[in-house]
């Protein structure tokens, strides 16, 4: 059980070095567009019948109106 046990953390630790290459940190001002992106459940409820292909995956452009807190932008 401990030697699975260390095989499934060294390959979790693996995976989550390969995820952090592709993240950069990114902080967005007051007044900054942002894309915001439609969760999937929209997406269906929008367009049901259509090919999933050519749903809206973002709305326009928004603005930022104000910072909530500091991990929110």
């Amino acid at each position: 059980m401990d030697i699975t046990r260390g095989y499934i953390e060294k390959a979790v630790r693996r995976m989550k070095k390969h995820a952090d290459m592709d993240r950069r940190y990114v902080e967005f001002k007051v007044g900054d567009l942002v894309m915001v992106k439609l969760p999937s459940q929209q997406q269906n409820r929008s367009l049901r019948n259509r090919d999933p292909r050519l749903l809206q995956k973002y709305i326009d452009s928004v603005k930022i109106l104000k910072k909530i807190w500091q991990g929110s932008l």
